[in-house]
Order: structure tokens, then sequence, then C-alpha cells
């Protein structure tokens, strides 16, 4: 997300175990976006997926979160999940 935007880092992270981190210098990330268009494309294909599931998985939770808190007469489906009479698929 820092490479998308163009500015520093909002949060950071402690890990709790072991653990690994792939760092790719900045500067060498941008050349190889801008010398190869066909890495570029697959990059932002790539980033635009993830970013839509990521999107998609928030808004189920939203929507489950209201569907929970607007009624008491509504049914839970087979999971106890309130619904609201939508469908709502989690994955």
């Amino acid at each position: 997300m820092t490479w998308l935007e163009s500015r520093p880092p909002s949060e950071s992270v402690i890990a709790l175990g072991p653990a690994s981190v792939l760092a790719v210098p900045y500067r060498s990330l941008e050349g190889k976006v801008s010398g190869d268009l066909g890495f570029a494309k697959r990059l932002h294909w790539a980033l635009a997926r993830e970013l839509a599931e990521r999107l998609r998985r928030l808004n189920v939770r939203i929507a489950l979160h209201e569907d929970a808190d607007s009624s008491s007469e509504r049914f839970g489906d087979e999971s106890g999940v309130w619904t609201g009479g939508r469908s709502v698929r989690c994955v």
C-alpha cells in the first residue's frame, strides 16, 4: 500500500513469534515497474484483486454486524449468522 500511495507506512507490526520478511526496496520496485510493462500489468492486477477481496470481506462483516443489530425479530440462518433476508456468502 505504501508503494501504491507514495507515502510512508501508516502502520507497523510486531511478530508474536518467528517470522520472515521479504523487503523490496522502493527504487528497485519502481525500476522494475517502469522498465517492464508486463510485470507492471501483472502486479497492478494482483493488487487490484487483493484489494477487491479485502473490500468484499469487509462489506460482508459490516452487513452481518448491521443485520445482527437491526431487529430481534429476524431469524438467523443455520449457522446462527443474522442475514436479514439477504443472501450472504462468507468465505
